[in-house]
């Protein structure tokens, strides 16, 4: 087992205009030397000024990383399912009033056809799988709660 800190950080393809090689030279996610580190302004001699060096993500920020795409579509569905359809009532109702709002309601279901569509290209597909699963397994909890306190509610009073 090697030890992370040795581990190289991963660049995506999209950073191989910064690393000097044609786009499609490499996979997505290669390993590469870590970049040396510059000295902060501090450091120099004339204080805060920079010498105009191009910015560069942190090194902490991968994209290329594995669990990237499935953290990001698992708490953007969990999001997407909490937050979505209690917006679209509010805006609605501000809009057009609360007997309208009540009636446009089931529309919010249009949300679900975001993530159908995004499992069509190969490219989001695997982003589209965890959205979904955030989704649902956000739905299932929320109503599996909802059974059981209205479940100890009953037989509470009975």
């Amino acid at each position: 087992m090697t030890d992370a800190s040795q581990a190289p950080p991963f660049r995506r393809e999209d950073d191989a205009a910064e690393q000097g090689r044609p786009p499609g030279a490499s996979p997505v996610s290669t390993p590469v030397a870590p970049a040396p580190v510059a000295p902060s302004p501090a450091d120099s001699p004339q204080g805060a000024s920079s010498q105009g060096a191009p910015s560069r993500r942190p090194d902490w920020f991968h994209r290329g990383h594995p669990v990237f795409f499935p953290l990001a579509g698992f708490y953007t569905g969990m999001v997407g399912i909490i937050v979505v359809p209690g917006l679209y009532a509010a805006v609605v109702k501000w809009i057009a009033g609360y007997e309208r709002a009540e009636e446009l309601l089931p529309f919010v279901v249009v949300v679900l056809a975001l993530p159908l569509g995004l499992l069509v290209p190969a490219r989001t597909r695997r982003f589209a799988r965890y959205l979904l699963l955030g989704m649902f397994s956000t739905l299932l909890v929320v109503g599996v709660v909802a059974a059981g306190v209205a479940w100890f509610l009953y037989n509470r009073d009975t």
